[in-house]
């Protein structure tokens, strides 16, 4: 599981269903992919990165498990 990614989540007051939405993909598999039971490719990583409003945030910080 993505723990500081929910973080940031949280922190930004962002919803998994409203990411599932900008991100077009089923809210289960965005949940799987948070639990770490499906892969991220890259591209979602940096769509994340922008969906919470801050290329400052590390990927490395997002992704640690």
């Amino acid at each position: 599981m993505f723990k500081n990614l929910l973080h940031e989540f949280k922190r930004n007051n962002v919803k998994i269903e409203d990411v599932a939405h900008k991100m077009k993909l089923p809210q289960k598999i965005l949940i799987d992919k948070i639990n770490g039971k499906v892969e991220f490719k890259i591209e979602e990583c940096l769509e994340l990165q922008r969906i919470l409003g801050n290329r400052d945030i590390c990927l490395e910080y997002l992704f640690e498990n």
